[in-house]
Parts: structure tokens; C-alpha cells; sequence
């Protein structure tokens, strides 16, 4: 049986660092958090599971399976987060969580143990689309927003309708009850704070879309997911989408150039040379107008040993003159190619 899956993955950023101790309290804590929100699905009197929980260690992914005919588990996954990072916001010190979302097909197998299990792709997308959250963040993937919050933001720019999920509260703990001799200022607080408490929480991603840098070199399409009232979520853009790999490429200039000219992002790390930027100068090489990303990343002259400032290679070319040329080919790129991101010149290597 292959049932649809909407997917939760979290795990404890630092995990490895802390004390055995430490390690051994906070899964003990988030699964007893976990077992006791989800354990009519996990653990039903009658029938059979409707989530099925993957731990791993420092973290855990949680598979709602949709084989009953539902059209998703939304309204829980995004509940789960809330609870989640309410809980890590709350331990102390506090826990750094970062949680992502996906949604996919997976299959159901017998495990080593002989209880049902899951497993596919979409798990490992959903580890990644988590890999690439800041702390404290909650991400979901296109295929997630696109089936729940559906498809009017899927360019990226417009905003979609938020999904309520009910009284769930804002985060922290809950307010303590005042005292017989509290003031009326203090009873007015509480009252106001347990008011609050009992407002919906709505969550909806906020654009634009942001292209991450996931394991593996995979480059994701994510959505930061925001919540009214504020729940403390990280809402920033994720970090990992200015994260670039940089690999040594021995192929003929004539096949680099050739990849150069379709990339959308790139990234150089010169140390001499110059004929790409000669290229790029004389029009030899016309970037893609899909460009979102053109680095260039070459010593100062200054942190070069001065036999090599002098003369670098056979041409008798000194780095100064290499940074020139490649100063004018990146200041080129940016008239050119204004759109693309962290357009950059020399950096300090």
C-alpha cells in the first residue's frame, strides 16, 4: 500500500554537543509532548494507526497517513509545530528546534521489530526541507503549501489565505493565577492572558518563495510559515539560501563556459586566471537571464605573499591586474544582469 503522507520532521540543532544526560531528557520530554498529543492516531483502540513515528535520535519525523480517504492532516501537522516549538522556547536553557513540512506518497512496510513503518523519498525531503530551517523555524516544502494553503502563492509573490487551527494559544507558559491579594492591575493582566490563550491560531506561509541549499547539493523550493497571533516562529529568510557548493571543475574551458552560460547561480573562486572574465567581457559569454546568483570570490591584494603579486604564472600577469579584469566583468554582470542576487566583487579569502 503506497497512502499519501503529510510529513513532520524536527530535531534538536547541537544535539551531539550536549551531555548524555541532557540528550537523554529532551527526547524523553519531546516524546512524552508527542505520544500524548498524537495518541489516538498513533496508538488507536480500534483500526489501524493513522501516524506512524520515525525517531532519529536527535529528532523525529512523523508520517500522518491520508489511506482513510482524508485530504490531509494539516490542521495537526501545523499544530504539532506549534507545541513543538512552544515546548523547546520553554526548556531551559531553551532548545534550538527546526521543524520542516512536506507531503508525498510513501510505503508501508514491516519493520525489524514487525510493527508497521513507512518509508520513500518524501521522508528524506522532508529531512532536508528541516535541514535547511533556522532555529526555531518552521518550513514547508512547495508540495505541502500548494495542497493546503493551495496554489495563488505558488509564483511566489502573493499572499495566501491563511488555515485556523483553533485555540491553541500563544507561546510560553500560561499565566499564573493572580493571588487573593493581587491588584486590579494584576487580575486585569491575567485576565487579558488567558483572553489571548484562548484566541485561534492561524498559520499561512509568508512569500516570497526562497530556493535553499539542502543536503546533498539539492536545491529546494520552501516557504517560511508565519502565525497570527505571533508564536515566536523564526521568520527570517533561511539562512541556507545564501549557501553555495564549490567544486573544483577539471572539464575544457569550452565545456565550463558552456555551463556557465544556462547556470542561474554561480560562483568562482579565483586565485589568478583570467579568460573567463576575458570572456565575459568581450561577449564571448552571455550570462542566462534567469540569473539569481553570480559570486566571484578572489584574494585581496594585500593577503597575497608579495613573490606572487609580482608575477603569477608564465603571462607575467600580476594579481593586481587579475583583480581588475574581474572587477570590470562582475561590475559588467551587475549592468547586465541587475535582478541576480549578492551580484559580489572581491572578497577577502
Amino acid at each position: 500500500m503506497v497512502p499519501a503522507a503529510d510529513l513532520v520532521f524536527w530535531d534538536v540543532a547541537g544535539f551531539s554537543s550536549l551531555a548524555d544526560q541532557r540528550q537523554a531528557a529532551l527526547v524523553n520530554s519531546f516524546t512524552d509532548l508527542v505520544a500524548d498529543q498524537e495518541r489516538a492516531r498513533l496508538a488507536p483502540k480500534v483500526g489501524r494507526p493513522t501516524a506512524i513515528a520515525l525517531p532519529t535520535g536527535d529528532g523525529c519525523a512523523l508520517a500522518y497517513l491520508m489511506d482513510d480517504g482524508r485530504v490531509g492532516f494539516a490542521a495537526e501537522a501545523l499544530r504539532l509545530a506549534v507545541e513543538l516549538l512552544r515546548w523547546a522556547a520553554n526548556e531551559n536553557p531553551a532548545v534550538g528546534l527546526r521543524i520542516g513540512l512536506h507531503r508525498g506518497v510513501v510505503t508501508l512496510i514491516t519493520d525489524i521489530n514487525g510493527r508497521t513503518n513507512v518509508c520513500g523519498d518524501p521522508i528524506n525531503v522532508c529531512q532536508r526541507v528541516m535541514d535547511a530551517a533556522n532555529e526555531g523555524q518552521v518550513l514547508a516544502s512547495n508540495e505541502f503549501v500548494a495542497a493546503h494553503f493551495g496554489t495563488g502563492g505558488a509564483s511566489g509573490n502573493s499572499a495566501m489565505s491563511p488555515l485556523v487551527l483553533g485555540a491553541v494559544g500563544p507561546a510560553g507558559p500560561a499565566p499564573a493565577i493572580p493571588q487573593d491579594d493581587a491588584t486590579v492591575e494584576e487580575l486585569a493582566a491575567w485576565r487579558a492572558a488567558e483572553a489571548d490563550r484562548s484566541r485561534p491560531v492561524s498559520v499561512r506561509p509568508l512569500p516570497p518563495i526562497h530556493a535553499v541549499l539542502a543536503k546533498h547539493d539539492r536545491r529546494l523550493g520552501v516557504w517560511v510559515l508565519g502565525t497570527d497571533p505571533d508564536q515566536g516562529w523564526d521568520t527570517k529568510p533561511p539562512k541556507s539560501k545564501d549557501q553555495v557548493v564549490v567544486t573544483i571543475d577539471d572539464k575544457p574551458l569550452s565545456d565550463f563556459l558552456a555551463n556557465v552560460r544556462i547556470a542561474r547561480e554561480i560562483a568562482l573562486v579565483q586565485l589568478t586566471g583570467y579568460r573567463i572574465a576575458d570572456s565575459l567581457l568581450s561577449g564571448e559569454v552571455e550570462l542566462s537571464v534567469d540569473l539569481v546568483r553570480f559570486w566571484v570570490l578572489m584574494p585581496e591584494v594585500t593577503a597575497v605573499p608579495g613573490y606572487l603579486r609580482q608575477e603569477s604564472d608564465a603571462t607575467g600577469v600580476s594579481v593586481d591586474q587579475y583583480l581588475t579584469k574581474w572587477r570590470d566583468a562582475v561590475a559588467k554582470v551587475r549592468v547586465q544582469r541587475p535582478r541576480a542576487d549578492n551580484v559580489a566583487g572581491t572578497r577577502t579569502i
